[in-house]
């Protein structure tokens, strides 16, 4: 029961009824679009961002330099920009490992993550660093949750995971593509001062369609911080996506700009392959010819506990008019010019 991208979480028998015995459209669904006044936005300011910022868990960070053989591309977004369809296009190509989220670096040791992540809800993001041990060491994934408790026994480093699997990476290139990491500007300096090799990728989202999808998937209700600051749910969207681009622009602006690309969400959906061969030839690759297809039937079959956004199942295909399903709605027109200054203070 699509609702205009909306995740339902409670759902009664007669509205099942009525969606089964409805007439159905061309393509087979029934369109059910959500009340305008759905989306119940407030203009943020200033002291917002900094009340937001202060419920962020600061945690001294260890700092383990990671010698790798291979390279570490990290993609910096906001939550609900599209990374997880960037991943998944990346993915495509023979020589780059584009993992499930691994949310490691936002945390000390393992003992730390599992602490902080096997809540209800939250899971299923354990659950990316099992999947790619398992598949780059060939090994089953009920060895590799072995291992990985091993860890959390151990406290071993989270940077223990990058070390593990140098050996089976060969001239592969990883990308680590976590949005929770740009929620603090201490983890983004800890991961340039563990990975001083690292290349960065900016995907950046207009902060209306970022806002919607916030409210349509009801992140804040799992965002410990989110939760804590007592902000209202109007302002939250908007100071998430605020707090992760202003923290993101702040930590590339003191990068070698050789080590940095940033895309737009909107020009990728407008022209996948081309935005895909730009990051290939960025990453000194050759393209590969396999994104063509897979443009055309961009959802893989869903793998219960997938470690990054579900949502991501329910597309066929890669739709350009995705990226402005926001402007629909009068409400989302409204954000505040703080954001909009700094949506606009980005160039590709």
């Amino acid at each position: 029961m699509p609702v205009e991208g909306e995740y339902i979480t409670d759902l009664q028998v007669q509205q099942l009824c009525n969606f089964v015995h409805s007439p159905c459209t061309n393509n087979n669904t029934v369109a059910m679009k959500p009340d305008p006044n759905h989306y119940k936005v407030e203009l943020i300011n200033q002291t917002d961002l900094e009340t937001l910022a202060s419920h962020i868990y600061q945690p001294e960070y260890q700092t383990q330099l990671c010698d790798l053989n291979y390279q570490v591309v990290f993609i910096l977004s906001a939550p609900r920009s599209g990374s997880t369809l960037f991943q998944q296009l990346l993915g495509t190509h023979p020589q780059i490992v584009s993992s499930e989220e691994l949310h490691l670096m936002t945390y000390n040791t393992f003992a730390d993550r599992h602490n902080a992540l096997s809540k209800e809800g939250l899971s299923h993001l354990l659950n990316g660093t099992v999947r790619l041990r398992a598949t780059l060491k060939n090994l089953t994934q009920q060895i590799s949750a072995q291992v990985e408790n091993m860890y959390v026994i151990d406290s071993r480093p989270v940077t223990t995971f990058y070390n593990e699997i140098n050996a089976h990476m060969a001239e592969s290139i990883l990308v680590d593509k976590t949005p929770s990491y740009s929620y603090s500007k201490n983890v983004l300096d800890r991961i340039s001062k563990c990975f001083p090799n690292a290349k960065y990728i900016h995907l950046i989202r207009h902060p209306s369609a970022v806002v919607k999808s916030i409210i349509d998937s009801k992140l804040i209700d799992i965002i410990p911080f989110a939760v804590r600051s007592g902000l209202s749910k109007g302002k939250l969207p908007e100071l998430i996506w605020h707090l992760c681009e202003r923290n993101i622009q702040q930590f590339l602006s003191f990068q070698n700009p050789s080590d940095v690309l940033t895309i737009k969400y909107e020009t990728l959906l407008n022209d996948p392959k081309a935005q895909v061969d730009n990051v290939i030839s960025y990453l000194g690759l050759t393209s590969d010819t396999s994104i063509d297809e897979y443009s055309k039937h961009s959802s893989q079959q869903f793998t219960p506990g997938f470690a990054g956004d579900l949502k991501y199942f329910l597309n066929t295909k890669i739709d350009p008019d995705r990226a402005n399903a926001w402007k629909a709605f009068t409400s989302l027109h409204q954000i505040s010019s703080l954001s909009i200054d700094l949506y606009n203070n980005v160039d590709e």
